[in-house]
């Protein structure tokens, strides 16, 4: 009986240069950037939340209108306070896209009644955060889904910003254990609930092999079809 053939030898993995983990902990910490700044809203509530902030800015803008062509127009607060309300269905007040918004807000209730100089500056700041809101939502997609929207799917949903990172590191050929021991380094947070006995690095470790084995079952079913 003739030998089997030896299973091939996997090539080794080759060791990423200074330069390289420069440029990988450069790019991680701008994903860590959009990653505070989202805060823990999904794409879906950053774009509700987008839309309250250009409606409220256009309500104020109204209101500092019929204020300005009649001074006995009364400026009813339960404008503002609908404003905050609906704000704070979509998520924690201290979030980071959030906060801002409420903090606008507050400052506006404490001009109370508001002149119409005030109610556009207010205007003016929530549609700064709603431009702010909005770059951080397109930076999460990935470049195909700021082209074309997602369909559908059922299941998990998809984790947008860890999808570009393992493109990241897919292309730039980096190992998954040196992205995981990066991911520690910059002290980027992990969505989700983790262990508290496992290390940072040691929870990417399972979150990218996780990720990875998803991707392998979603290619493999996109081929079949």
């Amino acid at each position: 009986m003739p030998p089997k053939n030896p299973t091939p030898a996997r090539p080794a993995r080759r060791a990423l240069t200074p330069a390289e983990r420069t440029a990988l902990r450069s790019q991680l910490q701008f994903f860590r950037h959009l990653r505070a700044h989202r805060g823990d809203l999904t794409l879906e509530r950053l774009r509700a939340l987008r839309r309250l902030l250009a409606g409220g800015a256009e309500t104020l803008y109204r209101l500092a209108d019929r204020v300005e062509r009649d001074s006995r127009v009364r400026t009813p607060r339960r404008v503002v306070d609908e404003l905050a309300t609906r704000a704070g269905r979509l998520g924690a007040a201290d979030d980071p896209a959030l906060a801002p918004v409420h903090e606008a807000l507050a400052e506006l209730r404490g001009r109370w009644p508001a002149a119409p100089r005030d109610l556009r500056a207010t205007a003016i700041r929530l549609l700064d955060l709603a431009d702010s809101v909005e770059n951080v939502r397109l930076a999460s997609l990935t470049y195909r889904e700021q082209r074309r929207p997602p369909p559908q799917t059922v299941g998990r949903p998809r984790n947008r910003l860890l999808e570009q990172i393992l493109d990241f590191a897919t292309r730039e050929r980096i190992p998954d254990a040196e992205l995981a021991r990066a991911l520690a380094d910059v002290k980027f947070p992990p969505d989700g609930p983790g262990s508290r006995e496992a290390s940072l690095a040691d929870r990417w470790t399972a979150i990218i092999k996780s990720a990875r084995a998803r991707r392998r079952r979603r290619d493999a079913s996109v081929t079949k079809s």
